[in-house]
């Protein structure tokens, strides 16, 4: 029997993959939490085998609740859910640590088939993603990261406001929403980061704002 623990801001979401799962005789919902600080406490209280986060939620989002909870367990098996399942999103939730992303749309398909995979260690980010593909986002060339930082001092209060939500998981669209300017504007600022920043690809790029937030949250603690 695999326990789950399931987080997205949205009840009725919530309860469509609770009842989808429990009709499963292999699986058991045990918790359900609303945003990222409600999962990290649910997580150490109900230590389940596999848990389906949201990647964008409230207080604090389903990527960077994630991290605090494998800074303590390096054991959790976490699944996203998103309406994006576009390469970038691939690229965040692997190299995060994350062992796959489901896209929202297509929930009811093998669902079950799909959080077994990841209990029992193996990755699903869809059909197209097999190992192969996979292992090759594990072998880009690094970034130097001292001096990417160094450059961050170049980019506008604007685009540092975009730079760290790209670190947190956010696609152009969800930054777009966020910050109350269109998507247009919002590639614009993500051109002029990838020149002021000397960075050519979004691999790159995520993985220096990733690093960015961890360390900020870092120095707070």
């Amino acid at each position: 029997m695999i326990s789950i623990l399931i987080a997205d801001d949205h009840g009725l979401f919530r309860r469509g993959i609770i009842k989808i799962l429990n009709e499963s005789l292999h699986c058991r919902v045990i918790g359900e939490a609303e945003n990222g600080q409600e999962l990290i406490a649910k997580y150490f209280e109900l230590k389940p085998d596999v848990i389906l986060v949201d990647i964008s939620m409230p207080v604090i989002s389903g990527i960077d609740a994630f991290i605090k909870i494998m800074e303590s367990d390096k054991s959790v098996k976490a699944l996203f859910l998103t309406m994006h399942d576009d390469e970038e999103y691939i690229i965040k939730i692997y190299k995060s640590g994350g062992r796959g992303l489901i896209n929202k749309n297509y929930l009811e398909e093998d669902l079950y088939k799909i959080v077994q995979k990841v209990y029992q260690g193996d990755c699903y980010f869809g059909e197209k993603w097999d190992k192969a593909k996979l292992q090759k986002l594990s072998v880009f060339s690094p970034i130097v990261v001292h001096k990417n930082q160094k450059d961050l001092n170049r980019l506008s209060s604007r685009e540092m406001e975009i730079f760290i939500l790209i670190g947190k998981g956010y696609s152009s669209s969800q930054i777009s929403e966020k910050l109350y300017i269109s998507k247009r504007t919002v590639d614009t600022h993500k051109t002029h980061i990838y020149q002021k920043l000397e960075i050519r690809s979004f691999h790159d790029l995520f993985k220096l704002a990733f690093k960015y937030n961890f360390d900020k949250k870092q120095e707070n603690e």
